[in-house]
């Protein structure tokens, strides 16, 4: 395969430890994963649910059932009382701790798809159609996943030659950056073992490149819209390497958990490998799932907020589910997956198009870096209804804020005492319950 001729779809194939599922009617080939069964294993009393009220349920086991489409929870808890409760209802249930990968390979990547998904790996070489990648993963075993449902591939090896902002399209080119910060344009044809094959646009011929010098690769947008996440509920399956899966549950049972991804793959992954499961679109909305519809954010201590901030004053803009130092969130060894993360001075507003019963969060200085000292506020309708001082090393606050009739909410970081030394300020698992 070479030039631009590649990513022409393969028929369906059936292997001994891989399924290829090739639909025409979406033009796309599913991604392949092995299914990766492991003895079924109680589920640890670390277990932990937190519901729309607010309320931390420890569990000694759970499961998930489905029924006319509708997921309950069922769960004996320390005092052994079984108990029945609809996963709409559900904030999150947390199993276990993240343990991602600290030494990598050349082949060491995170992918991110198209439809939002990420997924940690080691690069094996091409599918067997050559229109994808074959990686090893800690949580799925060996998945193949197609050109057309990657929008980037992260090589971890040569992290710290990322650049700090990345694009958000390439158009019809696929794109290449290396650790001295070349771009490259053209075709991937092939990735292998321990290099990329691609084409080149500007030399108009084929090139060899190597893992060990590759930051980030770029692929092209699709021909069509990827999968769409649906508008009824549905789950986000985080396991302990880090990995993220949206799609839909099926069952969590016997130490199993049955699940199919937006773009349709069917996977069953031992409970032990998960680290925690979300539910969308049930009475529970994340913050960090929706874009704020104002941002204001200056980290100089200094100039008045009212000022124009220096590039170096947003070197540290807010992200979603991690830290605004682009690490997890964790407030004195607490960690939180779902969240927002950002630097003194911050203010991100959110308009309310639906009615919302309460505000929830847990709120602390990140522990990125030492000396944080910042002030919370929260601001609904233009009144500051909520504010706490926070200081590196204590614990994370628990907010549950009432938010009957309000239009508009505002999260508001401010400096403390410190200057702006070490604010990195987290908004745990900050959420809209309906």
């Amino acid at each position: 395969m070479i030039g631009q001729s590649r990513r022409e779809p393969g028929h369906a194939a059936l292997h001994a430890a891989h399924l290829i599922i090739y639909n025409p009617s979406v033009m796309h080939i599913i991604i392949t994963m092995s299914l990766l069964f492991v003895s079924a294993l109680p589920v640890s009393a670390q277990v932990v649910i937190l519901t729309a009220e607010n309320e931390r349920i420890q569990a000694e086991s759970y499961s998930i059932t489905k029924s006319d489409n509708t997921l309950t929870l069922q769960f004996m808890d320390k005092n052994d009382q079984k108990t029945n409760l609809l996963c709409s209802e559900i904030v999150e249930i947390l199993q276990d701790k993240l343990s991602p990968q600290k030494t990598f390979s050349p082949a060491s990547i995170l992918c991110l798809t198209n439809s939002g998904d990420k997924i940690f790996g080691t690069i094996l070489g091409p599918t067997e159609e050559e229109d994808g990648v074959k990686i090893d993963t800690r949580a799925f075993g060996e998945m193949d996943i197609p050109f057309e449902q990657l929008k980037t591939v992260r090589f971890l090896a040569n992290k710290k030659y990322w650049p700090k902002t990345f694009p958000n399209t390439t158009g019809r080119n696929d794109l290449l950056i290396t650790k001295s910060n070349d771009h490259a344009e053209g075709t991937i044809n092939l990735i292998l073992k321990d290099h990329i094959d691609y084409y080149s646009k500007r030399l108009r011929t084929d090139k060899k490149l190597s893992f060990s010098n590759i930051s980030l690769l770029f692929f092209m947008d699709p021909p069509e819209d990827p999968p769409a996440p649906p508008k009824t509920l549905f789950s986000i399956l985080h396991t302990k390497d880090g990995s993220a899966l949206q799609g839909h549950l099926h069952t969590l049972e016997n130490g199993k958990l049955h699940f199919t991804t937006l773009h349709g793959n069917e996977i069953k992954i031992s409970t032990s490998m998960m680290a925690a499961l979300y539910f969308r679109n049930g009475k529970v909305i994340y913050l960090s799932d929706i874009p704020p519809s104002k941002v204001d954010e200056n980290a100089n201590f200094i100039r008045p907020i009212e000022g124009q901030p220096l590039a170096s004053d947003l070197a540290y803009p807010w992200k979603k589910d991690q830290s605004a130092a682009g690490s997890p969130l964790v407030i004195k060894g607490t960690e939180f997956q779902k969240g927002i993360g950002v630097r003194a001075y911050s203010s991100l507003r959110y308009d309310l198009e639906d009615p919302f019963r309460r505000f929830q969060a847990s709120v602390g200085i990140d522990d990125a870096l030492p000396g944080g000292d910042v002030q919370f506020e929260i601001w609904v309708d233009d009144k500051l209804a909520f504010q706490t001082r926070a200081r590196a090393g204590e614990t994370a606050q628990t907010i549950d804020l009432d938010l009957s009739g309000a239009k508009q909410i505002r999260l508001v970081v401010d400096f403390g005492h410190n200057a702006n030394v070490g604010d990195f300020a987290d908004w745990g698992a900050a959420r809209l319950i309906k």
